[in-house]
């Protein structure tokens, strides 16, 4: 196994370096203009993080990530719960659903920066990618809910309450957990979308699209090098609590 895993890491540390190759030979025979060399966005990227301003930035893009995040939680888990539980709200709330999945994030944007404030944009559109996730996975929790249990405490008459939390809530943490993993992987690159696009005030995507207005491309890779290393952090991070904690719940 440990055979493996070393081939695994040596295997990935060769991509890299032979994706920098190719990145240097590119900006070799191209303006730094259209594509610095990785020397010089990592200089930039180096300059970035000794700026104080920077951490500012960054800490707004994350307490938008944070807000949209528990608003999907919030409202996602009770209203998966209803669809499950209830035919008529089902029969409502399921085309909604299928609705919010098929419209392009694009489009919500657009029609956020009409509807809403620019600070509201990033955690509109996180809960809007977010919702659907986390109230699907809910309610696929429920159907694996053994109908016997459910039957019985029918039977004995426990109260919705009690039900709730001794039957449907462990049966649901392992979906929910799913969900989890699906949208924190995406969550950090919708808000820096949103933020761009919105040309919000303080934000990692508002530096990045102050980057392209004045066309220095080196801030703007070194701002997206900063993007993926921070979203796959807070990824492993919080997956990584999650499974300590709850790790008997993980498929």
């Amino acid at each position: 196994v440990k055979f493996l895993e070393l081939i695994f890491i040596r295997s990935k540390i060769l991509i890299f370096l032979i994706f920098i190759g190719l990145w240097e030979l590119l900006a070799f025979f191209n303006d730094p203009i259209i594509l610095p060399s990785p020397k010089i966005v990592l200089k930039t990227l180096f300059i970035i993080l000794s700026t104080k301003d920077t951490y500012i930035i960054i800490c707004n893009s994350l307490s938008r990530v944070a807000i949209g995040l528990v608003f999907s939680f919030a409202i996602g888990i009770p209203v998966g719960m209803g669809v499950a539980l209830n035919k008529g709200f089902r029969a409502f709330l399921v085309p909604i659903i299928k609705l919010l999945q098929s419209t392009p994030i694009i489009s919500w944007i657009l029609l956020a920066l009409i509807w809403l404030k620019l600070w509201m944009i990033p955690i509109f559109i996180l809960f809007l990618n977010n919702f659907p996730i986390i109230t699907i996975n809910v309610y696929e929790g429920f159907l694996g809910i053994d109908k016997n249990l459910i039957e019985m405490s029918n039977f004995y008459k426990v109260s919705i309450i009690q039900k709730i939390k001794h039957l449907y809530i462990p049966s649901i943490v392992s979906n929910i957990l799913a969900s989890t993993t699906i949208i924190l992987s995406s969550s950090f690159k919708i808000v820096v979308m949103a933020e761009v696009i919105s040309k919000i005030d303080v934000g990692i995507g508002a530096s990045i699209n102050y980057a392209w207005i004045n066309i220095e491309t080196e801030k703007i890779l070194a701002w997206t090098i900063l993007v993926i290393f921070l979203g796959l952090s807070i990824e492993k991070m919080i997956n990584g609590i999650l499974k300590k904690k709850l790790g008997r719940y993980y498929a």
